[in-house]
């Protein structure tokens, strides 16, 4: 798994243990970070075949 935090979005690109793509299709989580010492729960969907995506309500930038 790896996480990508750009702007006010969060990516989790799923794979196996040989680091190969896998389907995300079908698959809901919750990314919670901490942003200024409060935790901020952004809700993630299947936005594309190997990844979770979800939008933040406000920018995250360096304050993860």
């Amino acid at each position: 798994m790896e996480i990508v935090v750009a702007a006010n979005r969060v990516d989790v690109f799923v794979s196996d243990a040989l680091d190969r793509p896998l389907a995300a299709t079908g698959f809901k989580g919750t990314a919670i970070l901490v942003v200024g010492g409060k935790p901020l729960r952004i809700p993630l969907e299947a936005r594309q075949a190997d990844r979770l995506s979800g939008t933040a309500t406000m920018a995250l930038g360096e304050a993860v």
